[in-house]
């Protein structure tokens, strides 16, 4: 990514690729991709070994902002909060960065918007702000898959897949972005 939407870089301005530096952090998300929603964040993907000393930094340096939340699912910790009005949401995973989750998702969600095209990007838009989902969610309604199941397809098979797929399912169900949910 070659420049950040204004709102990602506003809020990088807080300092939190610095202040979590120890923890090798990467940007994923909607804002850095330029994708506006209700709960499309920021995302901060960190790399610890440790859940204690992630979570101790976090704590100390965030609890006060609003909203904040911190748990754990498996061997993986979150943080959620806001910042600017906008969410902000960190993780920590003990692995490579080609297996943390939200690295992973990022990768596909890049890899998808552009394979994909405009329609596609207005699309995730629309349903984010129709729906209100978080930005996973989204991308695998629009496609019409689970979560899980997006992730494995989008990984293994080939951007004319993709393409192939999103071109029947745009054409089938009309203008997407308009279409209210079925859910």
């Amino acid at each position: 990514m070659t420049s950040l939407p204004e709102s990602c870089q506003n809020l990088l301005r807080h300092g939190f690729l610095t202040d979590l530096a120890e923890f090798r952090p990467e940007l994923a998300g909607g804002l850095p991709l330029g994708l506006v929603g209700p709960r499309f964040s920021l995302e901060i993907a960190c790399f610890s070994l440790g859940a204690e000393a992630f979570v101790d930094r976090v704590i100390a340096l965030y609890a006060d902002y609003p909203r904040f939340v911190l748990f754990q699912e498996d061997d993986r910790v979150f943080c959620r909060f806001e910042c600017e009005g906008f969410p902000v949401e960190l993780s920590a995973e003990a692995t490579g960065a080609d297996e943390h989750s939200r690295l992973r998702w990022f990768a596909l969600q890049r890899r998808l918007l552009r394979v994909l095209g405009e329609d596609f990007r207005a699309a995730v838009c629309a349903y984010g702000v129709r729906e209100g989902k978080r930005l996973e969610a989204t991308f695998a309604a629009v496609l019409g898959f689970t979560g899980p199941a997006l992730l494995s397809l989008g990984e293994d098979c080939s951007d004319e897949v993709l393409l192939s797929h999103w071109s029947s399912r745009s054409r089938s169900r009309g203008d997407f972005a308009a279409e209210p949910s079925a859910q």
